[in-house]
């Protein structure tokens, strides 16, 4: 139950809003339907956008969108991060409601029965695409092919550069800037849907940190002066730029007109590493490089809640639904895009729609007068937290309230310093920007009218089943070989293990019996299972005796390998439950390994099963090379960078590709990839491809064997081209 008038006002809001959306709805839907281009930046605050002012980094082509678009000038994303933005961007519900809490440490997945935009546009017979950074979950069931899109590329996290990423769950190694692959396949993803309506999501990584760009665009911001940090970021914004544009003129004449592009971040900017994160982030002298091109100075930066790190540009243009080029000062937030775009294209929201927290601004994009001129905006952040707050109603570090020129903010102590100091403060926006006086004496009806509306809502949310949980991570997909369990989403860690001085995400000080991680899952079936660890030990302290497990289902295995250990069988009942992993004895050593890197739950596939078994996959070629290459899990592969086995051969050789299955008779067809691309589909197990080998660089050929029930698997190899072997006789 709603604690305060404020907070129900809210509620009511959002309840009126699916009202609405579900009356409109039930009328048929036109045939022209507006297509949808979102673009999501990447810790891309205000100040590096020529057009709000910025003259010293060229951004013509996102300076050109904003002309012609309504420039939303009161927009906010959530929590000032990654992870908390996308999901209210793909649901329309406060990130809290729907289990992301956090950026890492299993809070940054979107629960499995919430519903996406991704969902929204599919159900209603758009094509569908996703190209860039999810962050929206990390495993089977929480990736964009779960979640209704079409398509999807996903981006290494934080790797900018000759990396790899996850294309509809399959592995490709890419070279250069991934911000132009990124624009790349959103382009040939609109090209692809000729008439037909689309939804483009493109959350581009760019500018997350570590700042990189190619040499000629460094060179030329540093040949004007900028710092090594600046102009690498500059010449990252640069790329960006150019892909937004590349996205933009891909629409023919006929799309431009009945496109609904929109623009915005999902957090404030960041004060990055520069190239890696070996390095260090930007110095107080660099940082004030670049603010002295910002056209619009703000206090804070992304992770906190100030306006740097909460407001958002956000451009939105459609040349057939509404005139451009117009500030508009409605109080909105990246909450109001899923009703919004509902109602724009015309899509209706099923009964079972959860309520949505955001607001429809179809009307104030038309230029209809302000529907709610009291609406109070909240927001929270408890980042970066790497243990759970504490106690059954957890502290959240900063919670705020916009509210007409006032910004509220509650600020938790317990969560900065550990003391029990809760601090109220309100800034008045309207005469200071740079919330540098706090005026909650000053008019103290308006402090408490937002302090109870924050805290109400923030009531209304503890009752939301699941809040403040740890991912849940379904194993036993038969299309994930193996389902990775990221190590630092843990439900328990036992003992007194250590995370690693960064980011967390590794554990040391296995030096003790019951030393140990547990993780939440779910056995999509029962059957036996197989544990994957990756971790580094020394020869001489090999032997130790690790145990997994849930409750009494329990197995044992051996350290006998300095970098990976297999354990199992493991005979596990289907249904959700903790499985944990924990130190029984050491071995010749003081410890039983110095880092765990990596755990994944692998199926194994019993005759009774509806799967292929024993598949392997031959690649031959006319000289005479050849490798015989067994399935991998691309998911995990993905999450540990595991590189592909390579093959290299003369440029342009012809290959002869095959693959072999012990039950042969099951097999639906198989069928290679070549990057991006299709190569061909066999329908028997006899049958043979034939490929030339790249003339120069390298490919990464993914092969996929799928069974009559729809159950695949992968695997993948890197054919490289090397001119110094000599051409073969096949050439």
């Amino acid at each position: 139950m709603l604690s305060s008038l404020a907070a129900r006002i809210a509620l009511f809001g959002g309840l009126f809003s699916l009202l609405a959306l579900l009356a409109f709805g039930a009328s048929a839907q036109p045939s022209n339907r507006p297509n949808v281009v979102l673009f999501l930046v990447d810790d891309y605050g205000y100040g590096d956008i020529g057009f709000e002012g910025n003259q010293q980094v060229a951004t013509p082509h996102i300076d050109r969108l904003a002309l012609e678009s309504v420039r939303l000038t009161n927009f906010y994303q959530s929590a000032g991060a990654c992870a908390p933005t996308r999901a209210a961007l793909l649901t329309g519900r406060d990130f809290f409601r729907v289990g992301v809490w956090g950026v890492h440490w299993g809070r940054d997945f979107i629960n499995r029965d919430e519903r996406t935009l991704g969902n929204l546009f599919q159900d209603a017979g758009y094509r569908t695409g996703v190209f860039g950074k999810w962050h929206s979950g990390k495993t089977a069931a929480f990736r964009g092919w779960n979640r209704g899109f079409d398509t999807s590329v996903h981006t290494k996290l934080y790797d900018y550069w000759d990396t790899m990423v996850l294309a509809d769950n399959k592995v490709i190694e890419v070279a250069g800037p991934i911000t132009d692959v990124v624009g790349d396949r959103a382009v040939a993803f609109i090209k692809a849907a000729g008439d037909d309506p689309f939804f483009c999501y493109v959350p581009f990584q760019a500018v997350h940190e570590p700042f990189n760009a190619p040499a000629a665009l460094f060179e030329k911001y540093q040949a004007r002066g900028y710092s090594d940090h600046v102009a690498r970021l500059y010449g990252m914004i640069e790329v960006l730029d150019q892909n937004v544009g590349k996205v933009l003129d891909a629409l023919t004449p006929r799309q431009a007109e009945n496109t609904i592009v929109l623009f915005m971040v999902d957090d404030g900017s960041s004060p990055g590493f520069d190239l890696t994160y070996q390095t260090r982030r930007m110095n107080e002298t660099e940082r004030e490089e670049r603010r002295s091109a910002w056209g619009r100075r703000l206090r804070g930066t992304k992770a906190n809640q100030f306006e740097g790190g909460q407001i958002s540009p956000c451009y939105i243009r459609w040349p057939a639904g509404f005139e451009g080029d117009r500030d508009d000062h409605t109080l909105s937030g990246i909450l109001d895009i899923y009703p919004t775009l509902a109602e724009l294209c015309f899509i209706p929201l099923t009964r079972d729609q959860k309520p949505l927290d955001g607001r429809s601004l179809a009307g104030t994009l038309r230029g209809e007068a302000m529907a709610w001129p009291d609406r109070v905006y909240i927001d929270a952040t408890n980042l970066y937290l790497i243990e759970r707050p504490p106690g059954p109603d957890p502290h959240v570090r900063w919670m705020t309230a916009r509210y007409q020129n006032y910004k509220y903010q509650r600020e938790d102590r317990f969560l900065i310093d550990g003391s029990e100091d809760v601090r109220h403060l309100l800034f008045d926006l309207e005469t200071d920007a740079t919330e540098s006086t706090n005026v909650a004496a000053q008019y103290p009806e308006v402090t408490a009218k937002l302090r109870s509306a924050v805290e109400g809502w923030y009531a209304d949310v503890l009752t939301t089943p699941g809040v403040f949980s740890e991912a849940v991570y379904p194993i036993g997909h038969w299309n994930e070989h193996a389902t990775p369990i990221n190590l630092d989403a843990t439900v328990e860690v036992l003992g007194d293990l250590h995370r690693d001085p960064g980011p967390g995400f590794y554990f040391t000080g296995w030096d003790a019996p019951g030393d140990g991680l547990a993780y939440r899952v779910d056995v999509v079936e029962a059957g036996e299972y197989v544990i994957v660890l990756d971790y580094e030990a020394e020869l001489t302290d090999l032997g130790a005796t690790l145990s997994v497990g849930v409750g009494d289902h329990r197995v044992s295995g051996e350290v006998s390998d300095r970098a990976r250990a297999q354990i199992g069988p493991l005979s596990l009942p289907a249904g959700e439950a903790v499985l944990d992993l924990r130190l029984e004895s050491l071995g010749r050593g003081p410890v039983a390994m110095d880092w765990l890197r990596s755990l994944a739950v692998q199926r194994i596939p019993t005759a009774d099963d509806m799967v292929l078994r024993d598949v392997r996959f031959v690649v031959q070629s006319t000289s005479g090379s050849r490798m015989v290459v067994e399935p991998a899990s691309a998911s995990y592969d993905f999450a540990v960078k595991a590189a592909a086995p390579a093959l290299r051969m003369s440029p342009g050789e012809m290959l002869t590709l095959s693959m072999t299955t012990a039950n042969p008779r099951e097999l639906e067809r198989w069928s290679a990839h070549y990057d991006f691309q299709v190569l061909s589909n066999i329908l028997t197990a006899e049958g043979e491809l034939g490929y030339s080998a790249p003339s120069e660089g390298s490919v990464t050929l993914n092969l996929t064997a799928r069974h009559l029930s729809g159950r695949e698997v992968n695997a993948r190899i890197k054919l490289i081209a090397d001119p110094e072997l000599p051409p073969s006789d096949g050439n």
